[in-house]
This record gives structure tokens, C-alpha cells and sequence, in this order.
């Protein structure tokens, strides 16, 4: 998680954010009951998203299937923290 987040702090960049993505899943591999994982992939995603819209490079179908699988990683970290009121404030 540590290295995600110096990929983060660096700022967008597309092979930054693939690079810091990937960690964040491998951390996902060595711990799934981890909710913070899954929203902060969810997080950086829908960042990453966001900026490919403004800057027009994405598809409509791979805005779909990108929001699909941003929306999994919130549903997955609330309800493994369902405490936690971010994830569900990211959903509402």
C-alpha cells in the first residue's frame, strides 16, 4: 500500500497510475479482507476515469465496464467495513 501511495502522491500519470494500480491489487491478493485496498482502488480509478473523460480518451463501453468495476471495489470495502463511511458516501 505504501508503494501505491508514492505512485499517487506523484501525481496522473497513465503508466503511474497502472503501476500504482497494480500494487494496490497485489496488496488485495496478500490481505482481500482489507477494506481500504478495494476503496482505494475504487478512488484512484474513478480519479484516473475522470481525467480520461475530460481529456475525451475514453471509450463509452470502456466507461462502463471502468464504472462497473469501481463501483465493485466500493461495494467489496463496505461490506467488509461497514463502519467505514466512505465507501458508501462514494456510492451515494
Amino acid at each position: 500500500y505504501c508503494a501505491a501511495s508514492k505512485y499517487h502522491a506523484a501525481g496522473y500519470d497513465k503508466d503511474n497510475n497502472a503501476i500504482k494500480i497494480k500494487f494496490l491489487e497485489k496488496s488485495i491478493e496478500l490481505n482481500p479482507n482489507e477494506a481500504t485496498f478495494y476503496y482505494m482502488k475504487g478512488l484512484w480509478m474513478s480519479q484516473e476515469l475522470q481525467i480520461e473523460k475530460i481529456m475525451g480518451s475514453i471509450e463509452k463501453y470502456e466507461e462502463v465496464e471502468r464504472n462497473t468495476e469501481i463501483l465493485a471495489n466500493m461495494k467489496k470495502a463496505s461490506s467488509l467495513s461497514p463502519e467505514w463511511d466512505a465507501p458508501q458516501d462514494f456510492m451515494s
